[in-house]
């Protein structure tokens, strides 16, 4: 080790005697160029990279809570949300390093006049030598310092890749955020988008969503997208749009995937669904509010679950709330399961189904309607599979004549009338000894399966029970 420090030594001493003060100093300068390069070049990495910390308790979004969404918008501290991120240590080891190659190179340089001066010449008494050691290490604590408030302005108060003519937020890696706030006011412009096949968490977040747009396709002017094979958790969130054309949250794309888990989902302008998905999306004792709109939008191949929580709809525009349509140049497929719901609304069809071979399933929720019950199913040249489960459902369920349905009731009881038109086309109902059909119109069914041979568990009320043209009660 001592020969090799040795020959080091020579070697410097070599190079410092032979090599032109001119090239020195190039090298030198250089060197302190790439230093503070390098430093915005960490702080910009970390900016994409690091995760948010906050030491503020969770938002608090209650599914047993009675406080209106208002009263839990306006009760989140959203100041005591704004992200604070950090640098772990690795960081400032790196800032360290860099502090000390660009201070002890720049005093060095200085000392020795640019280089006019050898090392041995620079440093020939111990004073001189002491002084150097002072100056650099002052010089290295004060550039350290100011890595460290530059990398804290850029990790909170630029967020990263901030694009205006997309997101406020585009995440293109994956990602923690904790207890941090988003927003953005311009038209045509998300919140937050999480783009590309990477695994997001968002914790104790609020987003909001105030402008409007003139078309909300393809995921434009949402509080939150999530496209291109995002896997998506969002945990104990708000996530408002006040704006028209202004989705809460879209899942678009194959491969997608978005888990909501006690999140409150609220939208109050004009054409500004909830949730829209043609992907997977799951959400677990959360909430939905809107008004003039479609609560929840499940188009071509998308499948949808809610499992437990409030669903509040108010839709005076298209009368549609839960809205399974086709947007490809094939029939799609889609999926709509929900359970242990409760579930609010108004005037028009609770389920709309257009051009979308769909599957629905239902079991154990509340349907409470504000007004005297319309249409509990409205299908269009579709292919409908309904399951129920200890389900009651009370409205008529119309379909045309391009359109089959088949209904599956197993301890379950379904009040209204199927077909009263008889302009549909093929309808088979299958009931078990639990269920029960309660007719409030005459009734026309292509076929029917009911354990109960005697057909004891069907009311007619005083109306028809046709199957295949045939009156069975």
């Amino acid at each position: 080790m001592y020969y090799l420090l040795f020959y080091i030594y020579r070697l410097y001493n070599y190079i410092g005697e032979n090599m032109k003060r001119w090239v020195k100093n190039l090298i030198m300068i250089l060197l302190m160029i790439l230093c503070v390069t390098s430093s915005f070049f960490v702080i910009e990495y970390a900016n994409e990279h690091i995760q948010s910390k906050s030491s503020i308790s969770d938002i608090g979004i209650d599914e047993n809570s009675t406080k209106s969404v208002e009263e839990t918008i306006s009760s989140f501290d959203e100041d005591k949300a704004v992200e604070s991120r950090t640098f772990s240590f690795k960081y400032y080891v790196i800032f360290a390093i860099i502090a000390i190659i660009l201070s002890f190179t720049l005093n060095y340089i200085i000392l020795s006049h640019f280089n006019s001066n050898t090392y041995m010449e620079t440093f020939s008494y111990n004073k001189r030598f002491f002084v150097y050691v002072v100056s650099a290490i002052s010089s290295t604590i004060l550039y350290f310092m100011f890595e460290l408030l530059m990398g804290y302005i850029v990790l909170n108060y630029n967020m990263p890749s901030n694009n205006v003519e997309e997101s406020a937020l585009i995440i293109k890696s994956d990602l923690t955020i904790n207890h941090t706030s988003y927003n953005s006011i311009h038209p045509n412009h998300n919140a937050v988008t999480v783009d590309g096949k990477y695994k997001v968490f968002l914790n104790n977040i609020l987003v909001t969503k105030a402008a409007d747009a003139t078309s909300s396709e393809q995921g434009n002017n949402a509080a939150v997208s999530a496209k291109n094979g995002a896997d998506l958790t969002i945990n104990n969130s708000l996530l408002n749009s006040t704006g028209d054309y202004s989705r809460g949250l879209y899942v678009g794309d194959e491969g997608t995937k978005a888990t909501i888990n006690k999140c409150s989902i609220i939208t109050s302008g004009e054409h500004s669904g909830a949730i829209f998905t043609n992907a997977k999306t799951v959400l677990n004792s959360s909430s939905i509010t809107t008004s003039s709109s479609a609560g929840i939008t499940v188009a071509d191949n998308g499948i949808l679950e809610f499992n437990s929580g409030l669903i509040r709809m108010s839709n005076e525009t298209t009368y549609r709330y839960f809205y399974l349509r086709n947007d490809l140049n094939e029939r799609g497929s889609s999926t709509f399961g929900l359970s242990d719901a409760i579930v609010e609304y108004g005037n028009g069809s609770l389920f709309s189904v257009v051009n979308n071979d769909a599957t629905i399933n239902l079991s154990a929720n509340i349907f409470n309607c504000s007004t005297d019950v319309d249409n509990i199913f409205t299908i269009e040249n579709s292919n409908v599979l309904v399951n129920t489960y200890e389900q009651n459902l009370s409205g008529k369920i119309v379909l045309d004549s391009t359109s089959s349905l088949t209904y599956n009731a197993l301890g379950s009881i379904y009040t209204g009338a199927i077909n009263s038109d008889n302009t549909g086309g093929y309808i088979k109902v299958i009931l078990d000894r639990n269920s029960r059909m309660i007719l409030t119109g005459d009734t026309y069914i292509s076929e029917l399966q009911n354990e109960f041979g005697s057909n004891d568990n069907i009311y007619t009320n005083g109306y028809n029970l046709y199957v295949n043209g045939n009156i069975i009660k």
